[in-house]
Order: C-alpha cells, then sequence, then structure tokens
C-alpha cells in the first residue's frame, strides 16, 4: 500500500483524488489506532511517504493526509521520523513544509498580516466570501436550497442516531 501511495504513480485524471481519499481512510480505521499495525507502518517508512504526499498532492487529499499525519503523531515512535525526513524536491523539512502549508491556507483565506499580526479582528481566519457565495455568486435561491438540504440532512443524521441510542 505504500508503494501506491506515491502520488507521481496514479494517474492524475481525477480518479486519484477518489482513490487516494480511500487509502486515507482505510489508514486511519484499520492502522491508526492499532499499535501493532502503526509499529508497522512506522517500520515501512509510512510518515515519509505521507508527507511526500502531502508536498505534491491536490488540496482536497492534502487535507485528509494531513489529518492523518497528525494521528499517526500521537505515537511518540513516529515522531523522530517526522524530524527526518526531508523533501527529495524541495529539501524542506517537514516543520517548514507545514509552514509553508498554513501561508498557502491564509493567502487562500485571505488573511491579512502586518508585521506578522492579524489585521482582521472580526473575521480572522475565516474567508473573506463564503464558500456557497464563491461558488454560486449571489443567486439567493440556489444558496438556501442548499443551506436547506444540508440542515434536513443533519436532523436526519441526528434523528437516526437517537433511534440507534434509543433502540440499544
Amino acid at each position: 500500500m505504500i508503494d501506491i501511495m506515491q502520488y507521481t504513480v496514479v494517474d492524475h485524471s481525477g480518479n486519484a483524488i477518489t482513490f487516494f481519499g480511500f487509502i486515507l481512510d482505510c489508514l486511519s480505521n484499520a492502522v491508526f489506532g492499532n499499535k501493532r499495525s502503526e509499529m508497522h507502518f512506522l517500520d515501512v517508512e509510512g510518515v515519509y511517504v505521507l508527507l511526500d504526499l502531502i508536498e505534491t498532492c491536490d488540496y482536497t487529499v492534502k487535507r485528509l493526509a494531513c489529518s492523518c499525519l497528525c494521528t499517526v503523531l500521537e505515537n511518540a515512535k513516529a515522531f523522530q521520523y517526522f524530524v527526518e525526513w526531508n523533501s527529495k524536491r524541495t529539501n524542506m523539512n517537514a516543520s517548514q513544509l507545514l509552514i509553508d502549508l498554513y501561508k498557502n491556507e491564509d493567502k487562500r483565506f485571505g488573511v491579512v498580516l502586518n508585521d506578522g499580526l492579524v489585521q482582521n479582528t472580526e473575521r480572522p481566519l475565516l474567508p473573506c466570501v463564503s464558500y456557497l457565495k464563491q461558488k454560486f455568486g449571489e443567486n439567493q435561491s440556489q444558496i438556501s436550497q442548499i443551506k436547506s438540504t444540508m440542515s434536513k440532512t443533519v436532523q436526519n443524521m441526528s434523528a437516526d442516531h437517537v433511534e440507534g441510542v434509543i433502540g440499544e
């Protein structure tokens, strides 16, 4: 599984995002949390592969891979691999990579800094324009429809959870 996680090996046709999503989901459900599986993951240099993936992958996969990295770093033995990693492409270390990701997120969300201080104190980490407005413009009816659908979905999920708990 480690060999196929190398992003350059997988087809860049759009299926790679789905494929990596499944792989990372499998890691978080089957490997992380199981001491024996985590040790094997560390032995096959899985942290290095995760960091390589974070450096080269699409934004969507990057979020999942960062989540997996955080989970595996809860194991104290994994931190050594994190500290030792250096990028083969840019020669950055893992800390520099994460700082670079943070700076890119600041740019993406439009966070304004002046001498290292956040200038927008009302919405410092939120985008100036919401995701729905970016995607659908000012089409309020479409935005309202999406919000309504999301609200109904959350209510149904909550109702299903309550029924599951009561039925047990």
